[in-house]
């Protein structure tokens, strides 16, 4: 990541939490672009089949003097982003955790729901 940012990216550091183990992923994404930042990781974890099926919910950890933010929409995502900036960090540490896609969610995708709507459901908490 030696080369500048083009204006509205910023880089993000993914810890990827998955049958317990973590995985690194460095990636330059659009700062207010939550769809864009799942794509960025589902593309890097593509040859996994541990994740094939599987919702994904990724949550912002700023600093340690704050609560890790969940990311559900772009606002969350630019707001964990302005934060990290506003301390000084040239990054974002994100936390991905996948987990099993309930009935209710698949639903949502067969029925041809709105990509948020989609997105809401699969950022919902959940236990690995």
């Amino acid at each position: 990541f030696g080369s500048p940012l083009a204006p509205g990216f910023f880089l993000f550091k993914v810890v990827v939490v998955r049958e317990g183990r973590e995985r690194l992923l460095r990636l330059r994404c659009a700062e207010e672009s939550l769809s864009g930042l799942e794509g960025a990781v589902g593309h890097k974890l593509r040859d996994d089949p541990a994740v094939r099926g599987c919702s994904l919910s990724l949550t912002a950890h700023i600093d340690d003097a704050t609560e890790p933010q969940l990311l559900s929409c772009d606002a969350d995502l630019a707001s964990a982003v302005a934060a990290a900036k506003a301390s000084g960090r040239d990054r974002l540490l994100l936390r991905a955790e996948f987990g099993p896609l309930t009935a209710a969610r698949r639903a949502l995708f067969a029925d041809g729901a709105a990509p948020e709507a989609v997105r809401a459901a699969s950022l919902l908490p959940f236990a690995l």
